[in-house]
């Protein structure tokens, strides 16, 4: 019987002899090392920056970011939902703070202040939200008004057209073009803060939609909302697959990692699980500005999102297993914290059948998918193992 590990090394030979056709001659194994050394070369150890754009549908407006950490007040922000057809929508909505929400100048939603949540990817592409608010939407443009006031630590939204499912609602679309046609960089305009010590006090962006407003002898005019700038893996111009890094956290990644090891093994040549230590430290050396730059920035698809969305085997298992191969191999206590997080998720936190089994919310309820074999057992035993 062919080892595990062993049969990985083969699924990549195998890979690269039906993209050929040919194996021409030479042994799976020759063609492993080709693969890998592709692997190896295709792949950068460094970052771009880049500016955040909005991802997935998701809106999200932070006032704090806007206007200063100190800032207090009411902040109002503005945008238009499109529609080729009259219709019926579902707004997915968070916020911590006091907000009132106008539809085409007619109140459609309202909180008192709570404890601030983000939403939470709960499978792919779906979020939960702390409300989701039903609405009717014209054909054309229709005007969206959101009311915040910065009574809480964290000051802004999130929202995102939704369909029943919980996925984006494509056929709406946020634009400014009604109001500022000029305006193509972003969907959404603000002002502010308006001086308050209650949220319900009214201000003149209720009242009506002007360019400018002068209130109590100052000038109030709306603002576009600052872009963040994101560190992203860095994909070479030459790379044959350029979607995403080879770096990158990713179920396939990491089991194309276990193989260099394996690979390793088989052919004396240290330079493959060199690799995966180099890959493996990288990732731990840039860890904490990556749990930054998703908890803080929401940089949803951000390169490493998935170390801290985890909210599927996906995100877990298969990807950590190359840090658990190198701590069969030896001492590595710098990983402890990253796998010790992948274990209590897999064990305690993934949704389950009543009978113990793994399961996922998509796309319906408790659906069982044959994937999550390979995302979680190959993990549990080594972990099981190594611990």
């Amino acid at each position: 019987m062919i080892k595990p590990l062993k049969m990985i090394t083969l699924f990549l030979s195998m890979s690269l002899f039906f993209h050929s056709g040919s194996l021409s001659g030479q042994s799976p194994l020759n063609f492993a090392q080709k693969v890998a050394d592709k692997l190896m070369r295709e792949s950068s150890a460094t970052f771009d920056m880049a500016p955040q754009s909005t991802v997935l549908g998701m809106h999200v407006i932070d006032f704090k970011h806007l206007y200063g950490e100190s800032a207090t007040g009411i902040g109002y922000a503005l945008s238009f939902i499109c529609s080729d057809t009259d219709t019926s929508a579902l707004l997915g909505f968070s916020s911590g703070n006091a907000t009132s929400i106008w539809l085409n100048d007619s109140l459609i939603f309202k909180q008192e202040k709570r404890e601030p949540a983000c939403p939470k990817e709960i499978s792919y592409n779906r979020f939960l939200f702390q409300d989701t608010v039903r609405c009717t939407i014209k054909k054309g443009c229709n005007k969206l008004l959101i009311k915040s006031a910065a009574f809480a630590e964290n000051w802004g939204f999130f929202l995102r057209a939704i369909t029943p499912a919980g996925d984006e609602n494509t056929a709406l679309t946020f634009s400014l073009q009604p109001f500022a046609p000029a305006i193509t960089a972003s969907n959404w305009l603000c002002i502010g803060p308006f001086p308050a010590d209650r949220p319900d006090v009214i201000f003149p962006p209720e009242l009506e939609t002007k360019q400018y407003y002068r209130y109590q002898h100052h000038l109030f005019a709306w603002t576009l909302l600052k872009k963040n700038i994101l560190l992203r893996l860095t994909i070479k111009d030459d790379n044959t697959y350029k979607r995403e890094s080879y770096l990158d956290w990713h179920y396939a990644n990491g089991a194309a990692m276990l193989a260099l090891t394996s690979l390793s093994d088989a052919t004396g040549d240290e330079k493959y699980v060199n690799f995966v230590k180099n890959y493996c430290d990288f990732i731990i050396s840039n860890l904490y500005y990556f749990e930054w730059q998703y908890d803080q920035l929401h940089a949803y698809r951000g390169s490493y999102h998935r170390i801290f969305r985890r909210t599927m085997l996906d995100d877990a298992g298969a990807p950590a297993l190359p840090f658990l191969a190198l701590l069969e191999r030896g001492d590595h206590p710098h990983y402890r914290r990253l796998i010790e997080a992948m274990a209590d998720y897999i064990s305690h936190h993934q949704m389950r059948l009543p009978d113990g089994a793994f399961c996922r919310p998509e796309p319906e309820p408790y659906t069982v998918w044959a994937d999550d074999l390979f995302m979680s057992v190959p993990f549990l035993l080594r972990m099981g193992k190594w611990s």
